[in-house]
């Protein structure tokens, strides 16, 4: 008896359901003839208006959208990028002797000395490593380089963890961040 009770309650939902579903998507042609004539139109702003159509037939508004406006700097910065790469090539040319004044930043490193690992120092194990790192745009490591191995490899990666906790700003090339690489003073392990 309880089954039959639970498959009829199913059917009448479904039948509510479909119901609703049918009453939803199936608008009478007033309803519908609303609906078409709401035009939507985006100011330079971004905001957002509502109103109704005219039945005659409708201009659009010659307003530029975000994208637009966002696709015209990228062109107005390319030519910005152009016309100063041809101004410093102009003067390169030239054969005037003017300073083109390039400025350079270093990039910073900032890292805690490494730690002499405390089995390296029990079985005696001694050396300089030399590394070379490459930093990046975003103020990130990129690479880390062992120039000259100590020869062991305890040492070697107490190094390399060290510079990998460490915290990084990249070189500013004219105010623009850019990709370089540092060659670092080397790290001596020696026992006393």
């Amino acid at each position: 008896m309880n089954f039959k009770l639970r498959y009829f309650t199913a059917i009448i939902i479904s039948v509510l359901i479909h119901y609703v579903l049918f009453s939803f998507f199936s608008m009478d042609n007033n309803r519908a003839k609303e609906y078409n004539n709401i035009e939507v139109s985006i100011n330079e702003s971004t905001n957002y208006s509502f109103r109704k159509k005219n039945n005659k037939k409708t201009e659009l508004n010659e307003n530029k959208t975000s994208k637009n406006l966002r696709a015209e700097e990228k062109k107005n910065n390319k030519k910005k990028n152009i016309l100063e790469k041809n101004e410093i090539r102009d003067k390169f040319n030239s054969g005037k002797k003017e300073e083109i004044k390039i400025d350079y930043d270093e990039p910073e490193i900032i890292f805690e000395k490494p730690k002499y690992p405390y089995i390296s120092r029990r079985i005696g194990e001694e050396g300089v490593v030399e590394i070379k790192l490459t930093i990046g745009k975003k103020n990130n490591l990129k690479n880390i380089e062992i120039i000259n191995s100590s020869g062991h490899s305890r040492l070697d990666n107490a190094v390399i963890n060290a510079l990998k906790k460490g915290k990084y700003i990249s070189a500013k090339k004219n105010d623009r961040a850019v990709i370089s690489t540092k060659k670092l003073k080397p790290f001596v392990f020696k026992l006393k």
